[in-house]
């Protein structure tokens, strides 16, 4: 149900060790969501989508999928539900700690290269072969800043990564075969954009997809007598990605460059009273993404009929203008707290925990789809004739707001029977609700029976058991 990943077993293989998602398909029964240039990579687990997982950090959520490589102290790929302290999840959990300062001082640096002379693909020169250059450089450094009493670790991941660009002008004649076209329908559709002042590219548009990466954490710990530590965590993470959105049957103007930044603080007091264990966490994080169209042109879309080599008739559909998701604007912030007291027996067969978290979650999308327009032409000769078959555009778009609360309750014990069994029980309750209801529309009511101002909400209580 879970498998553990210590630092020792990641460093003697070629991943990477502050990509959480990769870590994840190490678990037997988890697949791998390759990303693309406006998706991050994911995982799957029991074939369930990949809002169905989650990831923490020390113990809270945590909204990105990478963290500096050198930050990483332990990671655990989760696939079950049993301990009433995991929730928030049906697919799998990965969970990673932090690594924190000591007495000593210690360092590590290091730098991976990826390179396509060292791939093996099928077609080197091929655009749409997928190999890619990157470099990476990971950095960490710690050590006491008082002795014994207050700790620091700060680590960095840089990576740059350069893939080829899949457009119309890279494909060659076997690609566009595979994409239902020839080399002749794409040269008759980029001279004619030429004739009507479209350049398929400009000075501005990079021949290549480049994505800039930055990450870093910084972590304190301080010891507040013999009872009570406290630590602080600090991340920042960026992202620059020229030439995104771009498919591989438009022309490289169609894309844009994407940007993205976040960051977060993290507060956890561990006190320790007799037999008593109390961990107070709490984290709060806020990320923005935005994309930024190249041209400011409506949208194209030119249905093609080709001849291909095989005595096939294929069709596809070819893009010009701007991308209709473009430009794009979101931001998201996440407030987590939660409080965990346990008890150990005497005798240390038994602990006790009792627990609660508070999730809130909230999201702002300033996308206006299709702003310009998008004109649909059924052949090339309409194309030139400039004779759409339909023309459609998004007069008005509104910013969508979103906020949800997600809490629960729990208490449970692990029960260590005996040397070769252990027994995790216990109950919890979650409840989960929408904020921000609009206001009673009676149309609505009166034509449909739905009420537009209460946001359905859920509760339930699940009794959890497992045995090792």
């Amino acid at each position: 149900t879970e498998r553990g990943l210590p630092p020792g077993l990641i460093n003697r293989l070629p991943i990477d060790a502050g990509d959480l998602n990769a870590l994840a398909t190490l678990a037997p029964g988890v697949i791998g969501i390759a990303g693309t240039d406006s998706t991050p990579a994911a995982f799957s687990v029991g074939g369930q989508p990949m809002n169905q997982n989650s990831i923490t950090l020390d113990g809270l959520s945590f909204g990105s999928g990478s963290v500096p490589a050198e930050a990483v102290r332990n990671t655990r790929v989760i696939t079950s539900t049993y301990d009433v302290a995991r929730g928030q999840f049906t697919g799998g959990q990965v969970a990673s700690t932090t690594r924190g300062g000591t007495n000593v001082f210690q360092g590590a640096m290091s730098y991976a290269l990826r390179d396509p002379s060292l791939e093996f693909v099928d077609n080197g020169d091929n655009a749409f072969s997928q190999k890619y250059t990157q470099n990476q450089v990971n950095l960490g450094f710690g050590g006491p800043i008082i002795k014994n009493k207050l700790f620091t670790f700060g680590a960095l991941t840089l990576t740059k990564r350069t893939d080829p660009l899949q457009d119309l002008l890279a494909a060659d004649p076997l690609a566009l075969e595979r994409l239902g076209t020839n080399s002749d329908s794409v040269a008759r559709f980029i001279s004619q954009l030429k004739q009507f002042g479209l350049q398929p590219t400009s000075a501005l548009i990079p021949d290549q997809r480049l994505n800039d990466n930055a990450s870093a954490l910084v972590r304190m710990d301080y010891n507040l007598g013999e009872t009570h530590s406290l630590m602080l965590r600090g991340d920042w993470r960026g992202s620059i990605q020229d030439a995104s959105r771009i498919s591989a049957l438009s022309v490289p103007h169609s894309g844009g460059d994407a940007n993205s930044a976040g960051g977060g603080g993290m507060v956890t007091l561990t006190s320790h009273l007799g037999n008593f264990i109390n961990e107070m966490r709490t984290y709060t994080s806020v990320n923005h993404q935005s994309t930024d169209p190249y041209v400011h042109v409506p949208s194209g879309r030119v249905i093609v009929a080709s001849n291909l080599p095989d005595g096939s008739l294929g069709v596809s559909t070819l893009v010009f203008g701007v991308n209709p998701s473009l430009p794009q604007q979101s931001r998201t912030q996440l407030n987590e707290f939660s409080d965990e007291v346990s008890h150990v027996s005497s005798n240390g067969a038994h602990r006790f925990k009792l627990g609660t978290l508070l999730d809130e979650d909230e999201s702002e999308n300033g996308t206006f789809p299709n702003q310009l327009g998008t004109f649909t032409f059924n052949s090339l000769s309409d194309f030139e004739n400039g004779l759409p078959a339909s023309f459609t555009r998004t007069l008005s778009s509104h910013e969508r707001n979103a906020r949800s609360l997600n809490s629960a309750l729990y208490l449970g014990d692990a029960w260590r029977q005996s040397a070769k069994l252990q027994m995790t029980y216990g109950v919890r309750l979650e409840h989960a609700s929408y904020l921000d209801a609009p206001a009673f529309n009676p149309a609505v009511d009166s034509l449909f029976g739905m009420r537009t101002d209460v946001f359905p909400t859920e509760t339930h209580i699940s009794p959890r058991v497992g045995f090792t």
